[in-house]
Parts: structure tokens; sequence; C-alpha cells
């Protein structure tokens, strides 16, 4: 399967929340996130990505229900209410450090932005009470189908944006988000500090607080640290 990849702006809009949705308010109803998409329609990219065997392999199986991915990529920008973590520490309802064991799916959130569920591993709790030993939770990333994407938008925009939109000529285009190094990039095999809501788009998950400032990478017990792109030690009992 080939995988065509583009970045589009153009539309624009701004949007408040709290994780991905408004029950995802922190107790203090205080943790608020704007968000500024903008989309816009260029030509695509000929320059196929390369795979490996074993990757080939697994795209000629998908190739069975499925012809040339094209990938629409959304610009974001985010006004984070707070991004130390003693700040995301206090917002946060739940603090885990843990481990990521798969990928689980991906959502449209109400905010019109693709959601990457991820299965969890809790190796310790530092915040929260009743957490099981493997949890769901989700951040911004991952690609959903346009037709899932485009029943979250106005018929409006739709018309104005994607004039030539019609669901069969669009069953093979996914939205993703730009690359951002506040993106959540979830490693195998790393640790990792999660500060979590709770995400009302999927009842019983969790969400991930301020993208990549609440979901910090972990090595020798040290937290990374953004501003000096170093690992620190860090006590949340102070």
């Amino acid at each position: 399967m080939k995988n065509k990849k583009i970045i589009f702006a153009g539309l624009i809009c701004c949007i408040f929340l709290s994780g991905c949705g408004s029950d995802n308010v922190v107790s203090n109803n205080t943790y608020k996130k704007q968000i500024e998409a903008t989309t816009k329609r260029v030509s695509f990219n000929n320059k196929e990505e390369q795979s490996t065997e074993d990757e080939q392999s697994t795209e000629n199986e998908s190739a069975l229900n499925q012809e040339d991915k094209k990938v629409l990529y959304i610009g974001k920008e985010a006004d984070y209410r707070s991004t130390k973590p003693e700040d995301l520490f206090k917002d946060a309802k739940v603090v885990i450090k843990g481990k990521k064991i798969k990928d689980v799916s991906c959502y449209v959130a109400d905010n019109s932005l693709p959601v990457q569920q991820v299965e969890i591993e809790v190796q310790e709790v530092c915040k929260g009470e009743g957490i099981p030993d493997k949890i769901i939770i989700g951040y911004y990333g991952g690609e959903v189908p346009f037709n899932e994407y485009a029943k979250t938008l106005d018929k409006e925009e739709i018309k104005k944006e994607f004039p030539d939109y019609n669901e069969e000529e669009y069953k093979n285009v996914y939205i993703g988000i730009e690359d951002s190094d506040e993106n959540v990039k979830l490693e195998d095999d790393e640790s990792y500090m999660l500060f979590l809501a709770n995400d009302s788009d999927s009842k019983g998950n969790y969400f991930v607080l301020a993208d990549g400032y609440g979901a910090r990478k972990m090595k020798d017990g040290k937290l990374y640290d953004f501003n000096t792109n170093d690992y620190i030690e860090f006590d949340f009992n102070k």
C-alpha cells in the first residue's frame, strides 16, 4: 500500500478545551487549552515511503481492502494553561508512571482533531485511586479516515474547502496532525510520566493533559525537561 503525505492549511478554527471534551475538565474546572487548526488543500507529494520486508507483507494484506492511502496533516498550535510538571500534577486527576503496550484505535474528537488511543501498563501510581494495572489513554495524534473527520465539520465548511468531496472518492484519504515537538510520542519499551484527566469522548478512559508536556519520558528515575532538553530529578511531594 502506498502512503502519500500532505500538509494542508486554510480552514481556521479556535477551540477551548480541557484534554478532549467538556467532561474532561479537572475538578476546579480551570484547565483550558486553546487549539488553532489551519487547513489548506495542496497537491499530493508523489514521493512514496519505503517499506521493510515485514511492512511490505502487512501492506500487501491491507491492499486487498485499500488502495493508495493519502494522509492530510492538520497544523495545530496550542496555548496551554500549564506545562510545568508541578502544575500538571495539581491539575491532573491521575498521574502514573507507565509503559506503552500497544496502539488500540483512533477516533475524531468533538473539536475535529484525531485522537490516538493506547493501552498502557501502569508501573506506579503517583496520584489517583483504584487505578488498574492496565489503562487506555488518549492523546491528539494518529490518523483517522477523512469520512469520519468530515462528520464533525459543518456542511458549508466542507463545501468551501473540499468542493469535490464525496465519500467514495475520499475513502482512502486520512487525517493526521502535523509533526511538532509538542506532540505526544510514546515509544515502545520506554517509561513515561503521564498526567491524565478523564476522557469525555471515551468513557472510563483517560486523556493526556497538555500534549507532550503531559507525557514525559523517564530515564533512570529522572523526568525529561523541555527547557534543558535533559533529564532531571523531580519530587512532587515538595
